[in-house]
């Protein structure tokens, strides 16, 4: 009796290896640089949604590009604003973004602009506060960028009572148990947390200032040492930060670690940006910060794209 003999059925043949998944670019890489002037206006023609009093970062609304010059790449819309002429405006209330843009870029100015697009950097202050960034990281340095651009104005709050020397309403707004809830039922803290058993939150700052704005010891400032942007009045003063609630203990925790790079300083090379407007030339200080300068001015007219320190 004969054996039949059956063929083995051979194995399924293999595609090609997967392609490994390439890691998603950090915002900080995707930053878009230009320099902007106005053709025949006396500001640039745009406008500015969100800001911190929104919970949102600064970002740019509708844009007539017909009447703006570009020298870099362009401005679109729904972008988050970071720079604008130097100053990091990360937890400017829209009314601050809004003057200081309109002021840089009078009468056809060149104004320095940096943004990103919000496929990489979520456009919720609340979100992006909340996540954990090691020290020295640039989300680490662009949080707190917010804080102090925030508690210049607002007043962070507190179920602590006040220490010796404290003022109410400008160290921090002393709030009961009860009122700090509703506080943050409400949605109108940015950031809240316990610490040492008591409670600390910020609050979104208000669309009109209602005080001149707070000029802390480590904070950015605003432009030309001045001590307001649009507002009346002395220069209030807080010694502390506001921001008890984030220990340094609960700062070694972060998520995604990222190695500090100058890339929110420069994303490009400002001499990559073409051309400027007639009459108009670029020079740097001596530690390298770009600054224009109108030739056909009685005066030379610098204007610096950092803000004074």
């Amino acid at each position: 009796m004969s054996t039949m003999i059956r063929n083995k059925p051979l194995p399924p043949l293999k595609g090609p290896p997967p392609k490994p998944k390439r890691e998603p670019r950090h915002w900080s890489q995707q930053i878009q640089e230009t320099v902007s002037s106005a053709i025949h206006e006396e500001s640039l023609s745009l406008t500015l949604r969100g800001g911190a009093d929104s919970g949102q970062f600064v970002i740019l609304g509708s844009i007539d590009h017909e009447k703006i010059s570009y020298h870099g790449e362009k401005l679109y819309t729904d972008d988050i604003l970071l720079e604008v002429q130097g100053q990091k405006v990360s937890g400017y209330t829209l009314r601050d973004a809004t003057v200081w843009i309109k002021q840089v870029s009078q009468n056809g100015a060149p104004v320095m602009i940096k943004t990103v697009r919000p496929d990489f950097l979520t456009k919720d202050l609340r979100q992006y506060l909340a996540t954990r960034f090691p020290k020295g990281s640039v989300d680490h340095d662009l949080q707190q960028t917010i804080r102090d651009n925030l508690y210049m104005r607002t007043v962070p709050c507190t179920t602590r009572p006040p220490r010796p020397g404290e003022v109410n309403g400008v160290d921090y707004n002393f709030l009961s148990l009860e009122e700090f809830a509703v506080l943050e039922k409400s949605g109108e803290l940015l950031e809240s947390g316990i610490f040492d058993g008591n409670h600390y939150g910020t609050p979104k700052p208000p669309k009109e200032p209602t005080l001149p704005l707070v000029r802390r010891s480590n904070s950015i400032g605003l432009p030309g040492g001045q001590s307001k942007v649009g507002t009346e009045g002395h220069q209030r003063k807080r010694s502390r930060s506001g921001s008890e609630m984030v220990p340094e203990v609960f700062e070694d925790e972060y998520v995604q670690p990222f190695t500090r790079k100058k890339s929110l300083e420069r994303a490009h090379s400002s001499s990559n940006l073409g051309p400027l407007p007639a009459n108009w030339e670029m020079a740097f200080t001596e530690d390298g910060h770009p600054y224009f300068i109108d030739m056909h001015a009685s005066q030379d007219k610098l204007l610096h794209l950092r803000a004074s320190s």
